[in-house]
């Protein structure tokens, strides 16, 4: 079963995005990481490319690929909780954190 999302990107314009829904077995095992299809929305929605989140996360396209799809050479890839923690600063507008006070990102300058 699929449920559609709405979602507003940085920029403001509106996009739905099909997210496959998790049985009740499988979200057990799914609770401590973030999930493929989930991956995916999470760029889209703040309007990056592949590339512009490989840049922003310090990882090469080709890793974001395998999040996106969730295996890599017929193995399941699983997203590090520090890919998962750096998402979600991205998300909030922070691009780095020395210790003491994070940086501001903004994404419009990313994504033109």
């Amino acid at each position: 079963m699929r449920t559609l999302c709405i979602f507003v990107n940085s920029k403001g314009a509106l996009f739905a995005q099909w997210i496959a829904r998790v049985s009740k077995e499988d979200e057990k095992t799914q609770e401590d990481h973030m999930p493929a299809p989930q991956f995916r929305v999470w760029r889209r929605s703040l309007g990056l490319k592949q590339k512009d989140a490989a840049d922003l996360l310090g990882l090469k396209k080709r890793m974001i690929q395998y999040y996106e799809k969730g295996a890599r050479d017929g193995k399941t890839v699983t997203i590090p909780k520090s890919v998962r923690l750096a998402c979600y600063a991205i998300s909030i507008g922070i691009s780095d954190y020395d210790g003491k006070v994070p940086q501001k990102l903004d994404l419009k300058d990313i994504s033109d």
